[in-house]
């Protein structure tokens, strides 16, 4: 039996569909929900992050004028805090200068970068904040 391609030109010129059939997968309630709803709590949540980062910041200034001004003038000790105070100084110029995007895009980067060192942090991370709040 034998096939015949002479008319395969009609293959390719169909028209589209008017209108899709309707999934089985979607819910009338999920279609009639606008997309803002679900972008409102993501913004909430990128500004409650900006907010915690601006204050990481204030902390760091607040951190590196008390070492500023608790060693004496002239000693050794001063001169290392004077170095401490100045890395959280840039510390804190760099967490305000930081954007929730930005962070989100670099970790995200790092995580298809190193995958497997990304999951072992995330393990030392748990590790430790469980053996803190068993305390």
């Amino acid at each position: 039996m034998e096939n015949n391609y002479a008319d395969f030109t009609s293959y390719l010129h169909r028209e589209p569909a008017s209108s899709p059939a309707p999934s089985s997968h979607t819910s009338p309630a999920s279609e009639a929900r606008p997309e803002s709803d679900t972008a409102k709590p993501a913004a909430a949540a990128k500004e409650r992050i900006d907010q915690a980062i601006d204050a990481g910041a204030k902390k760091l200034r607040s951190a590196a004028h008390k070492l500023e001004n608790s060693a004496q003038p002239g000693s050794q000790t001063a001169q290392l805090s004077g170095k401490v105070a100045e890395q959280l100084h840039r510390g804190a110029e760099v967490l305000e200068k930081t954007h929730v995007d930005d962070l989100t895009g670099s970790v995200e980067n790092n995580i298809r970068k190193q995958p497997l060192l990304t999951v072992g942090i995330a393990f030392a991370v748990g590790f430790v904040l469980s053996r803190l709040l068993r305390r």
